[in-house]
């Protein structure tokens, strides 16, 4: 378990921004974990103002002011008093029957602005990220199990390995390795059914740093097999060399990394269960 300093642990310091208590300084193991928990925050804010921009979208033209009234007709004047009638002539042969003049609909009015909407929903997703940084680390957990037995929580503790596989941070826990980068070289691999990919990698999650190019397999009849020159992220378990999870989509690349950044810090304190 982390350690603690009157009832502040280093994730919750990061996020709040509050400053260390005492005695924080002196500990090196928290000063690191602060440090790591910073820089996840400040990341993970830099990705959701990335999904904001996209969410909220241009702002909309406003729609044209209606014009002004049309004047009253004039009241008529006067008939004029009637004069000799002529003599009548020839009847004229019936003509075409004129056409009907056209009746220009009101227009609609226009649609309202979908970008409070947008705004709602962006405040929506920036609450449940964060709150899955904070909750799903187990820092939260671990603080509320206070003055439980021990029999509870060692049956909480059984529950949550269960679940961690299935979670975000559980996957970051198995994973060997979880790379986001531009593919630079397809190659087959001759006599078999599998491609050789090589990825220049712009940003490590699992681990934190490694080489500037790696190299894994795919297999021909991956859905979407990536081509040269295709921006990807990537997740390959442990034992293996071959990716078990790629996003390629700009959009879906945002929402992944946005995920990944949230699961960070509690992926380095679950237990990764085969």
């Amino acid at each position: 378990m982390a350690a603690e300093y009157d009832g502040v642990d280093a994730l919750m310091a990061a996020i709040t921004g509050e400053p260390l208590p005492e005695g924080a300084h002196a500990d090196a193991a928290f000063l690191a974990e602060h440090r790591a928990a910073r820089a996840d925050v400040a990341l993970l804010r830099e990705q959701l103002a990335i999904i904001a921009e996209a969410l909220a979208g241009p702002e909309p033209e406003p729609e044209p002011l209606p014009g002004p009234e049309p004047l009253p007709k004039p009241l008529p004047g006067p008939k004029p008093l009637p004069g000799p009638k002529p003599l009548p002539g020839p009847k004229p042969l019936p003509g075409p029957e004129p056409r009907p003049e056209s009746v220009a609909f009101p227009r609609p009015a226009g649609k309202r602005s979908r970008r409070r909407g947008a705004r709602f929903g962006l405040g929506v997703l920036v609450a449940a990220v964060m709150a899955a940084a904070v909750v799903g680390s187990g820092w939260l957990v671990a603080q509320s199990g206070r003055g439980v037995d021990d029999s509870a929580a060692s049956k909480a503790a059984d529950t949550g390995a269960g679940e961690a596989k299935s979670s975000e941070a559980g996957y970051l826990a198995c994973a060997r390795l979880v790379v986001e980068g531009r593919v630079s070289d397809v190659r087959r691999v001759s006599g078999s059914t599998r491609y050789r990919i090589t990825m220049a990698v712009d940003r490590y999650y699992k681990p934190g740093t490694g080489k500037a190019e790696v190299t894994f397999l795919m297999d021909q009849d991956s859905d979407p097999l990536l081509g040269k020159g295709e921006r990807a992220l990537i997740g390959i378990p442990r034992g293996s060399a071959v990716p078990d999870r790629w996003t390629t989509a700009e959009a879906d690349i945002a929402r992944e990394r946005a995920a990944i950044l949230a699961a960070l810090p509690a992926s380095r304190t679950t237990q990764c269960t085969p």
